[in-house]
């Protein structure tokens, strides 16, 4: 390489002739999911712990595997709440650990009548009852044996020597299947005998208590829980209360995504109007009657009544966070409700449920099916009525802050005086305000500004601190729609 060029790691290798020094591109502030949603729901099969889910099929088989047969949405209700409606950010799940519970196994017999191996079912509950286990020689090794495993008539594995003797000692491989697990029996020295297909037992599903479910509302209070919009699938009514006074504590409490209460069976709307009164914050979102939909996991397609907290999330998720999912915003979203548990509400009882903080469904004839009449939070504080404020606040604070991460303990190379910005500085505050300027451009917020020098001190900036004051205007939502009608014979029209 010539003598004149020479490459730095900063400026104060800057030397005669040319220098080239490589720097980083300057990061992007990327937007954060507003629309991911979270549900806690009673299932029959599943892991007790949240869980990611991507698509509907992958849904039903994690927690009701087709391979146990018909699903049953009449014993399992909260499999009605992902009826005729998408989720385009997926789910993440939450299945209850209900008390009492206990996953079904069977210890299988050595030709001693001790025991050998042990099939348990990988999750708990009742379903895992159905699981068959029936043990045969295998074709080549007379010291091993395969397993058989049915369930029903229309699932069957072959496990090739589960159960071998090595060195005179049983070796049980567990072929890693998704229903259930082998394992070596405590004390075990022998292979089990053959046997024709026995029931696994003692699998239970417990009964649920109000504990199980709240507790399990506390699972998207860690960070790594990134659910924007939380709701309890189709809550057992005898637990309403208390579920609802735990979203309004999960929002409150961590400050963190929109909570979407259940709806108490055949509430009249005087008594909806009184009932918000208990829950009251800008991140709580309650709806108003139960819906009505089609219930296609049975086979007759019956129409069932259901919580509208479910078709209330979808709709959010739907739509961008400076949307409204109410009014047109959210129709077509919400074309499963065929009807509404309650339709006699006036226009003076949506007007008084929109002045409490709740935002009930109606039927609109001319957009053909439901929609959301204004949505509202719960907070009747001024500026935290509006469903969209509150998104859009945390898509654009999510949003910065999880740039800003990239800044942390980097040098504060501001300086107060000059009101001027060193490379850390100047590429934070260009990051943030080249994310407000793009949703300017795409006529997602009015207008912003971004001010990294009016809030500080010296002693503040010299002790670390730094503060960025930001402010974004948004557009209302066209609510209100008035029109001057005048209509007759003697009406005169100035067509200059």
């Amino acid at each position: 390489m010539s003598g004149l060029i020479r490459h730095i790691a900063g400026l104060s290798g800057v030397g005669y002739g040319i220098n080239i020094l490589e720097v980083q591109p300057l990061g992007a502030v990327e937007g954060v999911a507003s629309s991911v949603v979270g549900v806690v729901a009673l299932f029959p099969w599943g892991p007790e712990t949240l869980t990611k889910i991507t698509s509907r099929a992958e849904l039903l088989e994690t927690f009701y595997p087709a391979a146990f047969g018909t699903r049953d949405s009449s014993l399992w209700p909260a499999l009605r709440a992902f009826l005729n409606k998408s989720f385009p950010a997926g789910l993440r799940i939450v299945r209850p650990a209900v008390t009492g519970a206990v996953a079904a196994l069977l210890t299988s017999q050595d030709t001693a009548s001790g025991d050998s191996v042990t099939l348990t079912a990988a999750h708990k509950g009742a379903l895992g009852n159905a699981i068959n286990v029936e043990w045969v020689a295998n074709a080549s090794d007379p010291t091993a044996r395969d397993a058989v495993v049915t369930i029903g008539s229309t699932y069957s594995e072959t496990h090739k020597a589960v159960a071998t003797i090595v060195d005179s000692a049983l070796v049980v491989t567990d072929p890693g299947a998704d229903l259930y697990t082998f394992t070596k029996a405590s004390g075990a020295t022998l292979v089990p005998d053959v046997a024709a297909a026995a029931p696994l037992a003692t699998g239970s599903d417990g009964t649920v208590v109000v504990g199980d479910v709240t507790t399990a509302i506390e699972a998207f209070q860690a960070a790594s829980a990134d659910a924007d919009i939380v709701f309890v699938a189709e809550c057992p009514e005898a637990f309403i209360d208390a579920v609802n006074a735990k979203l309004l504590a999960f929002t409150t409490g961590f400050d963190k995504g929109i909570g979407v209460p259940s709806t108490p069976a055949g509430q009249a709307w005087t008594d909806a109007e009184t009932y918000v009164e208990s829950y009251r914050d800008d991140r709580l979102f309650s709806s108003w009657p139960k819906v009505k939909t089609i219930d296609w996991f049975d086979s007759d397609n019956p129409t069932v009544t259901v919580d509208g907290n479910a078709f209330a999330a979808a709709a959010m998720a739907n739509v961008a966070p400076e949307r409204s999912p109410g009014g047109a915003g959210g129709n077509e979203y919400l074309k499963g409700i065929i009807g509404l548990e309650d339709e006699t509400a006036t226009m003076v009882a949506y007007d008084a449920l929109n002045e409490a903080g709740v935002a009930p469904f109606m039927m609109s004839k001319p957009l053909g099916g439901a929609i959301i009449r204004r949505a509202v939070t719960t907070s009747l504080t001024p500026g935290k009525t509006k469903l969209f404020r509150r998104r859009m606040f945390d898509f654009i604070a999510g949003s910065v802050s999880d740039f800003a991460q990239f800044y942390v303990e980097k040098p504060l190379d501001l300086v107060l005086s000059s009101k001027s910005l060193g490379a850390e500085t100047g590429n934070l505050v260009g990051g943030i305000t080249a994310f407000l300027e793009g949703l300017k451009a795409g006529s997602r917020i009015v207008s912003y500004s971004v001010d990294p020098f009016g809030e500080n001190t010296q002693t503040n900036i010299d002790a670390g601190r730094w503060i960025i004051a930001i402010a974004v205007k948004l557009y209302s939502m066209q609510e209100e729609i008035v029109f001057y009608m005048n209509v007759g014979e003697g009406v005169q029209i100035d067509e200059a």
